[in-house]
């Protein structure tokens, strides 16, 4: 960063490299790995050749060719199509709500979650496949050609949805062990849960001041470009920064900052005595308000309103080096403090209502009404529409779904 003087820069230097070793080992663990590869050209060939078989025996052979066996070309062809649809339908949202994070076990909870729906409807397909050939049965959908010169009723219907869902289980299996893997190389020896928070911490304010930094140098020197006339579609000007890809680049990471700050950074810095995690909690709300306090500023842009936020995370990041949190935040109003708490727990209260309200409804049927949902035709989108909006309601829901999961395996002996 260009505003740090020197005896700044070397002060801080020391923590700051701490903390990109702490957030970055495991791409530098990676780099070596390629590099030792790359010097050794018998490893690359013999782990190329592993790669290899594993990709032919364990994906290809295991996960699809065996489920897809006992069905004939057409319903092979058809089955591993729909698999591939309800795949990639099932893994999207929930990697889109669990990768927001900046801690390392994102995606592995984000494969479990994905593991753990597909070995569900696996282990129930006796289940729900009876309701779902019910349901097709009608002329109608027998008649339907999803292929030209193929109707429903040529399929093997129960055969392929079989297949289909052993074939969803193992390839989200074989990605939870990748995940697994991944995580167990990139956080080998790392630093304990409360340092690497703050690592990552230091890391998202110096990625803002270096970015913010960036626009603000940028919107200088092309002052005077403006002024001759000779502009560039690559110059960030007074009226281009609403168009800039940095713009949408500073305002994601200030939220994914204060996130981070106020949900997993807190998280970690508690410890056993209340009235300390009171003040950590006050320090990671001010935090989380001082960062989102800027929003405004990137959202809108301008040449004085950037030299502000330059100045002001160039500040930050000495801050942070420096592990002065408390000058971080910002002083947040009880009043405000109280309805972001309330918003927040109100949305978690409903979105824990949405899942707990369709496990009774689907397991226990406690009305007249409800006996339809036994069927699978019915139970199945009911289930998916609850876990959908339960996210919808509260982002966060997806990593406390043990009591909800707990709830529904006592309530299932009881239908």
């Amino acid at each position: 960063m260009t505003a740090l003087d020197e005896v700044t820069r070397v002060r801080i230097e020391p923590a700051i490299s701490a903390a990109a070793r702490e957030v970055h080992i495991g791409e530098g663990r990676i780099t070596a790995i390629r590099e030792f590869r790359a010097q050794h050209r018998w490893i690359r060939w013999l782990t190329n050749l592993m790669v290899v078989l594993a990709v032919w025996w364990v994906l290809l052979v295991w996960a699809i060719s065996r489920p897809l066996s006992s069905l004939v070309p057409a319903d092979q062809s058809d089955a591993s199509a729909f698999a591939g649809v309800i795949l990639f339908l099932v893994i999207l949202p929930i990697r889109k709500l669990l990768d927001r994070r900046k801690v390392r076990s994102g995606p592995v909870m984000a494969a479990l979650g994905v593991c753990g729906l597909t070995f569900f409807i696996a282990a129930t397909r006796d289940w729900w496949i009876g309701g779902v050939l019910d349901l097709s049965a009608h002329p109608g959908i027998q008649a339907w050609h999803p292929y030209q010169g193929r109707s429903v009723g040529d399929m093997e219907g129960g055969a392929m949805l079989v297949a289909m869902s052993l074939i969803l289980f193992r390839l989200t299996f074989l990605m939870l062990l990748f995940e697994l893997g991944k995580a167990a190389l990139l956080t080998a020896g790392a630093a304990p849960p409360s340092n690497s928070a703050s690592a990552v911490l230091v890391d998202s304010f110096l990625e803002i001041a270096w970015h913010v930094d960036n626009v603000a140098r940028r919107m200088r020197q092309d002052s005077s470009v403006v002024r001759d006339g000779d502009l560039d579609g690559e110059n960030i000007n007074g009226y281009g920064y609403l168009s800039a890809p940095e713009r949408s680049e500073i305002l994601s990471r200030l939220e994914s900052a204060a996130h981070f700050v106020e949900g997993y950074w807190y998280k970690t810095a508690r410890l056993k005595d209340h009235a300390a995690n009171i003040e950590v909690r006050r320090v990671a709300d001010g935090i989380a308000a001082s960062l989102r306090r800027w929003k405004p500023v990137a959202a809108v842009g301008g040449q004085e309103a950037v030299d502000r936020m330059r100045e002001a995370f160039v500040v930050a990041v000495v801050n942070a080096a420096e592990g002065e949190w408390g000058l971080l935040a910002s002083d947040v109003s009880a009043r405000e403090l109280l309805s972001r708490r309330l918003l927040k727990t109100v949305r978690r209260g409903l979105a824990l209502s949405v899942l707990a309200g369709a496990v009774i409804l689907v397991f226990v049927r406690p009305f007249s009404w409800t006996e339809g949902l036994g069927s699978a035709a019915l139970a199945a989108p009911l289930m998916v529409a609850a876990v959908f909006l339960a996210g919808f309601l509260d982002p966060t829901i997806y990593d406390r779904m043990a009591p909800v999961t707990k709830l529904g395996a006592e309530l299932l002996p009881k239908r």
